[in-house]
């Protein structure tokens, strides 16, 4: 879970909203929790990690702003 955030994270980090579309985000996995299958990461995980993420994305741009 911990390198999903940290992908997701940084996917939002290198996307502009002014100078970029709007975008969604699908992700899916393979690894030997899926037996080498590849499937849709479930919703739940999805939603907790792009939560983390735009929390983590909003507290980094709080604190440049109060620098």
């Amino acid at each position: 879970m911990n390198r999903l955030l940290v992908f997701i994270h940084s996917i939002y980090v290198v996307h502009d909203e002014v100078k970029d579309k709007a975008f969604e985000l699908e992700l899916s996995w393979v690894g030997k929790h899926t037996d080498g299958r590849h499937v849709k990461v479930p919703d739940d995980v999805f939603a907790d990690a792009e939560k983390h993420a735009k929390d983590s994305l909003a507290d980094e741009s709080d604190n440049e702003d109060a620098e």
